[in-house]
């Protein structure tokens, strides 16, 4: 809501954002389609159980196996928990233990450490480091994505520094995503 408060003020030009935020005459440019990723410890049993699928880069996991388990999700109105909370529906699992934690890097060390499974966006994965590093799975079939978008004003479309700017942005964010700098 901040980020979407300063930009509706034009205090911000350009956001990099995962969704749309309902923002009103403002251009949204797809930089990429990141996916939305399983988080576990590496010491989970359930590892084992994910499957490598053509075309993906991280080993796929049935959603199934979270029925049983505590799901460590991130707090209510976050983009992030609104997919997760998708997710879950669509896959019809309702884990019986749910605990809410508001900042993703912390939701994902505390996956890695074995206190529950949960979710991670793949720009969140590249982004913070970790002490013990997590065991990343793709879900969903079709495999779960969710658009990364540069946002900037209507009235700055035309604008060859933004054009310039975004354009940079993308070749930045596809570097890292070719790299897997997981």
């Amino acid at each position: 809501e901040e980020l979407k408060n300063l930009f509706q003020r034009r205090k911000l030009d350009l956001l990099i954002h995962n969704e749309y935020l309902g923002i009103r005459d403002a251009v949204r440019d797809t930089l990429i389609n990141e996916k939305v990723l399983l988080v576990m410890s590496k010491r989970d049993a359930l590892v084992e159980k994910g499957t490598y699928l053509p075309d993906c880069p991280y080993r796929w996991m049935d959603m199934k196996c979270l029925e049983e388990r505590t799901v460590v999700l991130p707090k209510v109105g976050q983009s992030l928990r609104i997919d997760c909370d998708h997710i879950l529906k669509k896959a019809g699992i309702a884990p019986k233990k749910v605990v809410e934690i508001g900042h993703i890097d912390t939701a994902t060390q505390l996956a890695a450490e074995g206190f529950g499974i949960g979710f991670t966006r793949e720009s969140f994965a590249v982004q913070f480091q970790y002490l013990k590093q997590p065991e990343f799975f793709a879900v969903g079939m079709p495999i779960e994505e969710r658009p990364l978008y540069a946002i900037y004003h209507e009235d700055m479309a035309d604008s060859r520094q933004i054009s310039c700017v975004v354009g940079i942005v993308r070749d930045v964010v596809k570097e890292i995503f070719e790299k897997r700098m997981l």
